[in-house]
């Protein structure tokens, strides 16, 4: 009597076809990841800016406009009088893989650079917990697949 074995052989199974399904499998997956992950990033990068916040978590510096429509009751705070720059701030594809987050307000580079006369209040820009976040998103969607 020989040794029990168990023998599997997969001739139907051309390995560049098996290698090609997998690309398009983790292609797939990745595209997800990314869309989900800029989805949960845009949404902490418009609550910091309701906060008034950095990417690093430091206060911007209050704007006198600001200051002035506090005494109205009109308006909101620094960066937000009419809400027109926090609404432009969008997450669009660039590729499958390739999401991006960005606003098309013309004064949005100065309020995130600053100038001359005017601070710089960073608000598009991640930090170490949206990377974190970004690669949980990854590894979630990587183990529905492959549990």
């Amino acid at each position: 009597m020989s040794d029990p074995k168990l023998s599997l052989t997969l001739d139907f199974l051309n390995p560049g076809d098996f290698f090609t399904g997998l690309e398009d499998e983790l292609k797939e997956i990745g595209r997800e990841a990314t869309t989900e992950a800029t989805a949960l990033i845009l949404n902490r990068i418009r609550t910091r800016f309701l906060a008034q916040e950095a990417p690093d978590g430091v206060a911007w510096e209050p704007s006198y406009a600001a200051f002035l429509r506090s005494f109205t009751g009109r308006g909101g705070g620094t960066g937000f009088d009419t809400g027109n720059m926090f609404h432009s701030i969008q997450q669009f594809s660039i590729s499958p893989l390739e999401q991006s987050i960005a606003t098309d307000v013309a004064y949005a580079k100065y309020f995130q650079e600053g100038t001359e006369f005017m601070p710089a209040r960073e608000f598009l820009g991640f930090n170490e917990e949206d990377e974190d976040l970004a690669i949980r998103v990854l590894l979630a969607k990587l183990n529905e697949a492959y549990p």
